[in-house]
């Protein structure tokens, strides 16, 4: 939905888009670690018709990056944490 603004579910186009809040409320926050100790945002996409929603990381957050890095310095991206 992100790209075509067309819901892969319904096929509508009546797609919205409801960006990530970075203020003080943890509703746009993935959490990245076991224990919450990193965070990245996400922002909705959400479509009017059937209800249908898909969620995005913001990949160029300061938080997702160094949490990828260390990731993959440690091999640890497959991980059973969810």
């Amino acid at each position: 939905m992100k790209q075509s603004n067309i819901c892969p579910k319904c096929q509508s186009s009546d797609v919205i888009r409801i960006p990530a809040f970075k203020g003080t409320s943890t509703s746009s926050l993935i959490q990245l670690t076991k224990w919450g100790t990193k965070f990245t945002f996400f922002e909705r996409y959400i479509c009017t018709s059937c209800g249908f929603i898909e969620h995005y990381a913001i990949l160029d957050e300061k938080g997702w990056q160094k949490w990828l890095d260390e990731q993959k310095e440690t091999g640890s991206l497959d991980s059973n944490f969810v």
